[in-house]
């Protein structure tokens, strides 16, 4: 459970979400297909800002092979701005 000192320790709508999030992933088993997680609109737009942050740094930093992957994951995954992984 959260410390008291976290900052979504008084937000009850974010511990609940919280807790969603972790019983599914506390319930996957190797072998099991990986559920789909559906994301809020809120999340979502988190998630967006995230990566328009993270990918100017990705060019800036990150090596050639995590470049690679990460174009992979884009063409194959459709890992992007608007979709959460899963």
């Amino acid at each position: 459970d959260l410390e008291a000192d976290h900052p979504g320790f008084h937000d009850q709508a974010y511990r609940q979400r919280r807790s969603k999030l972790a019983e599914s992933a506390q319930k996957h088993r190797v072998h099991d297909e990986i559920p789909t997680t559906e994301y809020t609109a809120d999340e979502t737009e988190t998630w967006g800002i995230v990566w328009d942050t993270m990918e100017s740094l990705w060019q800036k930093y990150a090596c050639k092979e995590y470049l690679s992957s990460m174009n992979l994951m884009k063409k194959h995954c459709g890992y992007s701005r608007d979709t959460i992984p899963q």
